[in-house]
């Protein structure tokens, strides 16, 4: 996901940079006196109105995801999964299961049947 995320990024800045290659052109150019300038404001005014609906679209997006967040935080915490419980949906026993939660790191096989097998992970250190 933060690999999709960055280039994502990178190809936004990249069609943002050839967007305005044009207008920074133009500046350099041809647009030194008021009259040119105006044209250069109406050439830019499109990519002015890009930029303010993609921060509006922001804006919104960032209200949503707080009342999302301020709706998650008003639900109450979910009941802890009793010990018995939690050994007959793993399928284990109670002593198993106690040594696989001391394990800092480890490997877990699930068999065909569902049952699970805790092991600690060799290093290679």
């Amino acid at each position: 996901m933060k690999w999709r995320d960055a280039l994502l990024t990178l190809m936004m800045w990249i069609l943002f940079g050839i967007l305005l290659w044009r207008q920074f052109t133009l500046v350099k150019g041809s647009f030194h006196d008021a009259t040119n300038l105006a044209e250069f404001f109406a050439l830019l005014a499109p990519y002015g109105a890009f930029a303010v609906m993609l921060i509006v679209f922001l804006l919104i997006a960032a209200v949503f995801t707080t009342r999302r967040r301020q709706r998650g935080f008003m639900l109450s915490p979910p009941k802890p999964l009793l010990l018995a419980d939690e050994v007959r949906r793993a399928g284990l026993d109670e002593s198993s299961l106690a040594a696989a939660r001391s394990l800092r790191i480890s490997v877990v096989h699930i068999d065909d049947a569902g049952r699970l097998r805790v092991e600690p992970r060799l290093t290679d250190d």
